[in-house]
């Protein structure tokens, strides 16, 4: 098993104690009959489909459901977020477009199969705005970690890796008039009590997890910090460090 998958990660960690949105993982009885499911020359599994709605059901709606090893976030968006409504009718496009979308992300990156679906409650971000086809930019975080100590941090989204791939839209609330490099600039800042709550959460799950890994944290509207997902260290995107190898924080104290 990929030690990406979430069938290997998420049983670790699902009991610590961080706050992370209700999850449910679905696993897929034969992986390699997606590829047909990819290629048209068969239908999604009956059972597996039966199963997701029933995690659904058991997890709540809102809810979306990502892959094992990708989520496909920067896809089309319009099948990621499932309403009660999804999964009542009997051709179920909703869930079947999100299904495709997270197979063919899985296939054009990891190239492989999903061995599981996750379905996750969905937990609306504090975001104000958009990119990737209506991905809600939030203030994320990525922490490194290795046998129970946090080597380094840094932010998600850095300005260029929007900029490159998608115009950004839908400014909203208090940040409206403004651009959203000065917001995505001020999601960016990392505050001291941030720093020290999710320093905490990720020694919590460096405890559970052998070995060199990244954890990530998204900041929900609600004001909670939820983690969301898990690499081994080696396979995640690592912003540079400093010169000299020494962790670059960003830490900023708020009075």
């Amino acid at each position: 098993m990929n030690k990406n998958s979430m069938l290997n990660w998420w049983p670790l960690v699902a009991t610590a104690r961080v706050q992370k949105p209700k999850t449910a993982l679905v696993k897929v009885e034969d992986p390699q009959r997606l590829w047909e499911v990819l290629e048209g020359r068969s239908s999604w599994p009956g059972e597996l489909i039966y199963q997701l709605i029933m995690a659904i059901r058991v997890v709540g709606t809102p809810a979306f459901i990502r892959g094992d090893l990708v989520s496909g976030k920067h896809g089309d968006m319009t099948g990621w977020r499932l309403n009660s409504h999804d999964i009542n009718e009997h051709d179920l496009p909703t869930l079947n477009r999100r299904l495709y979308n997270i197979v063919e992300a899985q296939a054009m990156g990891p190239e492989e199969m999903p061995e599981a679906f996750a379905v996750r409650r969905f937990i609306p971000l504090n975001s104000s705005f958009e990119a990737f086809h209506g991905l809600p930019i939030a203030r994320e975080r990525r922490y490194f970690v290795n046998e129970g100590k946090v080597i380094c941090h840094h932010v998600y989204w850095p300005q260029d890796a929007i900029q490159f791939y998608s115009e950004v839209k839908e400014l909203r609330g208090d940040f409206a008039h403004r651009s959203w490099q000065d917001i995505l600039a001020h999601a960016n800042t990392e505050h001291e009590l941030e720093v020290e709550r999710l320093t905490r959460y990720a020694r919590l799950l460096s405890n559970r997890l052998p070995g060199y890994w990244s954890v990530d944290f998204a900041h929900a509207k609600d004001g909670r910090w939820l983690f969301i997902d898990a690499a081994t260290g080696e396979e995640s995107w690592h912003p540079p460090c400093g010169a000299m190898g020494e962790p670059v924080f960003g830490l900023v104290k708020v009075p």
